[in-house]
């Protein structure tokens, strides 16, 4: 027979908050009856901090009251699930704690489950140059042949629109900044890479990233060291020459 039972669900700073019951949501889970069993899927103990992580509660057993409680992040039920939650954790801490406690019937709590996570760091989407990492280097024509930049994010792995960027470029001991409104070179760009040489470097600045979500952010410089290696090239010529 299927019964009901409430989960109600807290930020706690620190874990013995819990009686801040008044701040917390109210949720209503459909269980069977027998001994109150509680799983927690996917059953790794990681957490990304910084975004949205995806837990599912599984709760079997008699009707009671109990309270699903998150120390070192925050949760909200996911839309249009009753088993779903939001969870996110901040990427400055390193741990946070899941546990369920449940009512007695003397109207204390007792814990009944508990889950530690790790948290780990997104880390920030890498630039590639033509397919190339950042820091790495590129045959020259490489560059003129394929002609776009993009972003790599590492975990999970997605690759990202670069919007704009800024390419610096030195003539005569002097540096100049030539900027492109998309993830192409453009025609003034272009021209300046037709001049690299072996040993030259080129600096990618103001480089500019749409997330998923939509937001746009400003990644970190790149640079890439410009090299021949006739891949790109036909003919009898020699690298260098």
């Amino acid at each position: 027979m299927n019964c009901k039972w409430v989960l109600a669900f807290l930020l706690l700073f620190p874990l013995h908050l819990l009686a801040q019951e008044r701040d917390s949501a109210v949720v209503t889970f459909h269980v069977t009856g027998g001994q109150t069993q509680y799983e927690i899927f996917p059953k790794d103990s990681i957490l990304w901090g910084g975004q949205e992580n995806i837990l599912r509660l599984v709760a079997k057993g008699k009707k009671k009251e109990a309270f699903l409680i998150l120390s070192g992040g925050t949760m909200r039920l996911y839309k249009g699930s009753d088993s779903l939650y939001t969870v996110i954790v901040d990427d400055t801490v390193t741990q946070a704690l899941l546990s369920v406690r449940e009512k007695t019937p003397d109207g204390k709590t007792r814990v009944a489950f508990t889950k530690p996570y790790r948290i780990k760091r997104v880390p920030p989407p890498v630039v590639y140059v033509c397919g190339v990492k950042s820091d790495s280097v590129i045959d020259r024509d490489q560059l003129i042949v394929q002609d776009f930049i993009y972003a790599q994010w590492v975990s999970p792995p997605f690759r990202l629109v670069i919007t704009s960027f800024d390419m610096t470029f030195t003539k005569d001991g002097t540096d100049f900044v030539l900027h492109s409104s998309n993830n192409h070179f453009t025609v003034e760009q272009r021209r300046e890479i037709h001049k690299l040489r072996t040993g030259n470097m080129i600096y990618f600045d103001n480089i500019r990233c749409l997330m998923p979500k939509g937001e746009v952010i400003v990644l970190k410089p790149a640079q890439i060291y410009v090299d021949e290696t006739n891949k790109y090239k036909v003919g009898d010529r020699k690298t260098g020459k």
